[in-house]
């Protein structure tokens, strides 16, 4: 009796099923961690820019009120809760219709993490075009408040405290930038962002701040 050649099954075994899923795993497990740093990197940049584009808009408004807005919410006549209050401030007085607005609100680049309000409509304090007396913050790529310093600030043991997704940072003004001897933004302010990791390294670390080289 003459037999017949076997011819191999269509499809995959199980061998080469397994094989295949090993091959995925592996390309995902070197593929991912790549993709989070890209990722990242994006954050960091678009980070970057938005500082760049507060201070254009910071350049604008004390070009006009001949002063950049106070670190303090009693700079303008609000009593804070003591935490986030540079970039609340900030924000209330960019967004001003005296000369302005100097800065377009986007709400989903507003933060509010400590949960406080004015006694009053913020309008009513900065004549800001935000209608509500939430005291809102910019946040950065991470949804954490930027640390904003005015300039009279600087050279003083000024200390402020900021709430990110970590819990309450304390904050103090940087002394010493790129260059030794140089105080950053002497006179003008300071603002960075916490980064990625979401805690105040005081400018260093992954902290992106505004008297980077431009």
């Amino acid at each position: 009796m003459i037999h017949g050649s076997r011819t191999r099954s269509s499809g995959f075994t199980l061998i080469e099923l397994l094989i295949v899923v090993a091959i995925i795993g592996t390309l995902l497990g070197i593929l991912l961690p790549t993709l989070g740093v890209v990722r990242e990197r994006g954050k960091a940049m678009a980070c970057l820019n938005e500082i760049r584009q507060i201070e254009t808009a910071l350049s604008t408004y004390e070009g006009i009120h001949r002063d950049y807005p106070p670190s303090t919410l009693t700079g303008i006549g609000i009593r804070g809760d003591g935490v986030n209050e540079g970039n609340e401030t900030l924000l209330a007085c960019l967004t001003t219709e005296q000369g302005g607005p100097f800065w377009e609100v986007h709400e989903d680049k507003l933060v509010n993490t400590d949960e406080d309000k004015a006694p009053r409509d913020i309008s009513t304090y900065t004549r800001s075009t935000i209608r509500t007396n939430a005291l809102y913050e910019i946040a950065d790529p991470w949804q954490n408040p930027y640390v904003y310093l005015h300039g009279s600030d600087i050279a003083k043991t000024f200390r402020a405290k900021y709430l990110s997704e970590f819990g309450v940072q304390d904050v103090r003004a940087v002394t010493e930038g790129e260059k030794k001897g140089i105080t950053p933004g002497e006179g003008k302010y300071q603002i960075w962002s916490f980064g990625s990791n979401g805690v105040n390294d005081q400018g260093l670390e992954d902290d992106i701040v505004s008297w980077k080289s431009k």
